[in-house]
């Protein structure tokens, strides 16, 4: 079993600035981060989506992985969300000691302080390269798709930027 992380997938509502960015359309970009975890992923791996699912979150009904999500913000789709068991847990922060590490994964990293020790593992911004402490698992940042344990500790070690 792999750990992996990912951030605003936006399955659905791909942001412009960022489809002109990676010059593709929202179909394409979609198709490409959803290609990207099919052929990474497997059954047994663990997922956590640091929130920004996007309004087509139900494409990850059938993707492999046991799916966590922390919450990206108040959303009118949290029930529907929750009552359809795609997420093993959903959260709004939750602390993973990894490789004797501890990560504190949050959304927004925006006015939030890593517990004693810990590294905010985080989305939320597409375009600005992650903070000292920080570590952002955000699709921009890490080539489309979802990136493994290893690679976080990796930008924690090396300080954070991709």
């Amino acid at each position: 079993m792999t750990t992996w992380f990912i951030s605003d997938t936006h399955f659905g509502e791909q942001p412009a600035r960022r489809l002109k960015l990676a010059g593709l359309t929202a179909d394409e970009l979609d198709a490409l981060i959803i290609n990207n975890w099919r052929r990474l992923l497997s059954p047994e791996d663990e997922v956590w989506h640091l929130g920004d699912i996007g309004r087509d979150w139900r494409v990850l009904l059938d993707l492999p992985g046991r799916k966590h999500l922390i919450v990206a913000h108040a959303s009118d789709r949290r029930p529907v969300i929750a009552k359809s068991g795609l997420f093993t847990t959903i959260q709004e922060r939750h602390q993973i000691i990894a490789d004797g590490q501890a990560l504190d994964m949050i959304h927004n990293p925006d006015g939030c302080e890593p517990g004693p020790g810990a590294t905010l593992v985080h989305g939320h911004h597409h375009y600005r390269l992650p903070q000292p402490g920080c570590v952002s698992v955000c699709v921009d940042h890490c080539g489309w798709g979802p990136v493994t344990l290893g690679y976080v500790l990796e930008q924690m070690r090396s300080g954070g930027a991709p």
